[in-house]
């Protein structure tokens, strides 16, 4: 794709004119079908736009909802909340996971993401280093009731991170599993990372103690929906300013980088993912981490100086769990 025309559509996916749908408070009467199996599962709204080609006059929101990981169907105490075309999740020290539910509210809503960008605003500004704001997908068991059967790259299956984050540091991840051997999986990833990235961190082009849009493309092979995927891009959009990524994730990429590590030769690299991503994929969001040095694999620790860029945190950028906060909203899918 040129340069200018990828300019154009990353602005698109940040500037559309389209109205929200309302929140609604009363979750149960935007849901009034309880899932097919299992007591009833309360619901917050979460739409998102599905554009089914390249500009906003193909696109339209989809009512979807949100649903806590099972483990917690309390919204208050776990910190999550609606907002106008998103959610807010404050403490990290709660279970905040939650998935998005299709329109029906009695399934996760399968993304078919090859071939498409996926767009999302995010507020990391009181995000600070050691806690982790995710958005990512993973290909969750069908079978359940909602809320149901969470698995990830750690344990069973195939994940996508598109954003893994706080106010210093971002990456992007694919982590594949290798299809011959359940539970075989890429534990590491292969990462694009913001970390040695100037432009992207308080007071950069990109200023991650304010708003921001992030937008990964994900191209095929063959530029079809059901292709081998072959490239991993990024940008990044905050007003004006538009940045992309230092470098591209591939899988010949990949392999020179993580070719000696203890999982990438065994769990089936692109391909592998690939086909999982045609399978369908749950998007899960959530909020972790306890705020000391155990998130130093993703930001590096208090030794960032870009942590002191964390609005509410001390001296040094450390912010009590409590007053943790991240906000995603405007998901957007388009066909790249």
């Amino acid at each position: 794709m040129k340069v200018s025309a990828v300019l154009l559509l990353v602005s698109a996916l940040s500037s559309s004119t389209l109205a929200l749908p309302p929140i609604v408070e009363n979750s149960a009467s935007v849901y009034p079908r309880p899932p097919a199996e299992g007591p009833y599962v309360p619901l917050l709204p979460l739409p998102y736009l599905s554009c089914s080609g390249k500009d906003d006059k193909s696109c339209k929101w989809k009512k979807t909802g949100a649903v806590l990981d099972i483990q917690s169907l309390d919204y208050k105490k776990s910190g999550v909340e609606a907002v106008p075309g998103g959610v807010k999740l404050t403490s990290a020290a709660a279970n905040n996971r939650f998935y998005i539910v299709n329109e029906d509210g009695e399934g996760q809503e399968q993304f078919l993401i090859k071939n498409r960008a996926i767009s999302i605003d995010v507020d990391v500004s009181h995000v600070g280093c050691g806690f982790n704001a995710a958005f990512y997908t993973i290909e969750m068991p069908r079978n359940l009731p909602i809320g149901q059967g969470y698995c990830d790259a750690q344990n069973t299956c195939n994940e996508m991170d598109f954003y893994e984050g706080n106010v210093a540091v971002s990456t992007t991840t694919p982590h594949a599993c290798d299809p011959k051997v359940p539970g075989q999986c890429d534990h590491w990833g292969c990462t694009l990372s913001t970390k040695n990235d100037d432009a992207v961190r308080p007071g950069g082009l990109i200023d991650t103690s304010k708003p921001y849009t992030i937008t990964t493309y994900m191209y095929t092979k063959d530029n079809t929906d059901r292709g081998l995927l072959s490239e991993i891009k990024q940008s990044y959009k905050q007003g004006n300013n538009v940045h992309w990524s230092n470098t591209t994730l591939t899988n010949d990429k990949c392999q020179a980088a993580m070719g000696s590590g203890p999982y990438w030769n065994t769990t089936g690299q692109f391909p592998a993912l690939s086909d999982s991503l045609g399978r369908g994929h749950t998007i899960a969001f959530s909020l972790w981490g306890s705020g000391g040095e155990g998130m130093s694999w993703l930001d590096g620790g208090f030794a960032n100086p870009r942590c002191k860029g964390a609005i509410g945190g001390d001296a040094a950028g450390v912010i009590p769990a409590a007053n943790v906060t991240v906000t995603f909203k405007n998901l957007k899918i388009s066909r790249i």
